[in-house]
């Protein structure tokens, strides 16, 4: 159709295809969604909506006795998202009128990402001209708290009859600001609509406005905002390993060789845990978990619970026949009894005939809590002085801080907080438990660390590890969470299988997951920098905090892990870094991806940010000025040798036209400059 017709009746059609049809979702589901099936969801938002009513789109309907059509409009889609359907009616089409001359249609959406997103707020505006003004506008807004669309009739009217210039945007910005803010207080709940949204709403009125502008000019300006995607490669050196051809050809070095299972992944094969087929007599278990972050257990009633269908019974500390202590020094339980010192800490769990019957008991088992005084920030554990190590661990090279910082030319301080992370592995935490003959079990589990799991089993069971079997096929993904944490739901999994002889499955669902295994412990590192006027880093002392969770787990040596890499792949020849893991009342935290060296690197990178701001200093010269070369001391009193750092740079500079990119950035940001100059003007 964008072909076949003229371009001035087509603009409507070509902003779908080049607005919103990339914004719209993934490939493999434009290829098979249906526009107005979008358009009728009983759940969450439509980025098609407010094009259909800014462009006057007409639904077609039909029911057995007779048919309608119905113009769309922003009143079609309330809040409450009762349909505008009668019972007995289907939509038999929906129809877009065609573009008119001197018309022009835009569609934009700012959401987390470009597309696969739901809108934080989209919009489509359409503006029609005659003898150069303005003769009809609409403007609607989607992703705001007033339904699937909103429009902005006043402000629409209020700009029939107006030239297209500053004087209309200034007014038509103040308009859409008031009725946006009528609009606002009508609401039962006014905060729904947040501080950021507001500036979307004007901003890009501002954008079309711009885009307008441009469309009207004399075209002295080439069009702006379109780019050239970036593509990545990677590149395999197919130089020979070595000189004999039978070693050279067995190598798979510097060949881009498929991971051995790859096949099977992709055509969903693969068998993981909780895809192995159950037992006859297959049990599973549902845990059941504290709800408060700190507390004495006062009692736990499971009553309710063991009445439910399907259900066998409840385990708890009382069937564990061997130790109910567990972790790394014993700091962790198999099930708490007397004391939770975070949310998601196992109490127990209901082992029934299948998962949906444990996890409807789990949820009717009563516990009565006398609440403590939770520790739930880093500043409330360091007021506290709730630590793990009281006494900080601490690295150290070069002069004293005192003698080190009144040597250089200017002193920076301040300090990051950095959030934690879940891991979100791709199979949830699942373990199988089969009881076998002579007192043994074997553990089917995606554990990364099958010997914590053997301890953990032969410990809580009172058996020989050797009579533990751990069965590992493949982790469904890991990163750090599937360490330890696999211990959490795998012992109590055993106990069961144990207690009622048979085997006993138990699956965290995704929620339950993330509630009781913890994640990447956040941070608060604080620091102070002395530097020199060509900016190079000569001192840096830093305190590094950060979140354990409730038992110790890994916390040392995540904090260690900061500690080291702190001063990344720079020289900083006065260093003294300092470290303390706070003991808190969140789930324990544990290993996920480099431990806390992100949180490390980040911190650097950010000085090194802050110190080329401040120095008006390109900051990749800031970078290659402070890089450590052969012979560099690190922290941790390591002598570099073999430093490669600066040839992978210039290699890196090179093989990504780094130079030629940079220009052509600054050309276009130039650009977008003069651009907004000669809309104003």
């Amino acid at each position: 159709m964008v072909e076949q017709l003229p371009e001035s009746q087509s603009a409507l059609y070509k902003s779908i295809l080049t607005d919103v049809k990339p914004r719209f979702a993934c490939r493999q589901v434009i290829n098979v969604a249906s526009l107005v099936g979008n358009l009728l969801i009983p759940v969450g938002q439509s980025d098609l909506t407010p094009v259909c009513v800014a462009a006057g789109a007409v639904f077609s309907l039909r029911s057995v006795n007779k048919s309608r059509k119905l113009l769309v409009t922003d009143k079609l889609f309330p809040a409450d998202r009762k349909s505008f359907l009668a019972d007995d009616e289907v939509v038999e089409g929906l129809f877009f009128p065609h573009s008119a001359q001197g018309e022009f249609i835009r569609f934009y959406k700012q959401g987390d990402r470009k597309s696969v997103t739901n809108s934080i707020v989209n919009a489509a505006y359409r503006v029609q001209f005659t003898d150069s003004k303005v003769s009809a506008m609409n403007i609607v807004y989607g992703g705001l708290p007033f339904g699937m669309a909103k429009a902005f009739p006043q402000t629409s009217q209020s700009l029939i009859g107006r030239e297209w210039n500053e004087k209309l945007l200034e007014e038509g910005v103040a308009s859409l600001t008031a009725e946006l803010n009528s609009a606002t207080s009508d609401l039962k709940s006014p905060d729904s609509l947040t501080s950021y949204q507001k500036t979307l709403v004007t901003s890009l009125f501002y954008k079309f406005y711009s885009d307008v502008a441009e469309k009207l000019s004399t075209g002295k300006f080439p069009e702006v905002g379109q780019y050239t995607a970036i593509k990545g490669k990677q590149l395999y050196d197919d130089s020979p390993v070595a000189t004999s051809s039978e070693v050279s050809a067995a190598s798979h070095c510097f060949k881009p060789v498929p991971h051995r299972s790859a096949d099977l992944h992709v055509t969903g094969e693969a068998t993981y845990v909780d895809d192995m087929p159950p037992y006859a007599d297959e049990l599973h278990m549902a845990v059941v978990y504290s709800e408060v972050a700190h507390a004495k257990i006062v009692s736990i009633d499971t009553s309710e619970a063991i009445n439910v269908l399907g259900v066998r019974g409840y385990v708890s500390a009382e069937d564990v026949p061997g130790s109910n202590v567990c972790g790394l020094i014993g700091e962790e339980r198999v099930f708490y009894n007397e004391k939770v010192e975070s949310v998601g800490q196992i109490l127990g769990g209901i082992v029934a005939d299948t998962l949906q019957h444990a996890q409807i008991a789990a949820g009717l088992v009563k516990v009565e809590y006398e609440k403590l005084p939770p520790i739930l920030t880093i500043k409330d554990a360091i007021s506290a002085k709730s630590f793990f190590n009281p006494q900080p661990m601490m690295l150290w090279k070069g002069k004293d801080m005192a003698e080190a910082f009144s040597g250089v030319d200017m002193v920076m301080e301040g300090e990051m907080e950095i959030g934690g992370q879940e891991h979100f592995y791709m199979e949830p935490q699942v373990t199988r438990c089969v009881p076998k003959e002579n007192g043994e079990i074997d553990v089917f589990s995606s554990t990364q660390s099958p010997k914590f799991m053997q301890d953990g089993v032969g410990k809580a069971l009172g058996i020989p590890f050797s009579k533990t079997n751990i069965n590992v096929k493949r982790l469904g993904g890991g990163f750090g969470g599937k360490s330890r944490k696999p211990m959490l739901s795998g012992v109590p999994a055993a106990v069961a299988a144990n207690k009622f002889r048979v085997p006993v499955r138990c699956t965290l669902e995704r929620k339950e997951d993330m509630v009781v295994t913890g994640g990447r412990d956040p941070a608060l590192i604080k620091y102070k920098v002395g530097y020199n006027k060509d900016g190079r880093i000569k001192t840096l002392d830093a305190e590094i905090y950060t979140d354990a969770g409730c038992t110790l787990d890994l916390a040392i040596c995540i904090v260690q892990k900061a500690m080291y890499h702190l001063e990344n792949c720079y020289s900083i020849e006065n260093m003294r870094v300092r470290g303390w893991a706070c003991k808190t009342n969140h789930p324990s935290n544990t290993a996920c991806r480099g431990l806390a060296a992100p949180h490390a690197v980040l911190v650097i990178e950010n000085i090194l940010e802050e110190v080329s701001v401040k120095l008006n200093i390109p900051r990749h010269v800031i970078q290659q000025l402070n890089f450590c070369r052969e012979g560099h001391t690190t922290v941790y009193g390591q002598v570099v040798s073999n430093c490669t750092l600066e040839r992978c740079y210039n290699q890196v500079v090179s093989d990504s036209d780094f130079v030629n990119r940079q220009q052509a950035v600054k050309q276009f940001n130039l650009l977008i400059a003069l651009s907004s100059m000669q809309v104003i003007q």
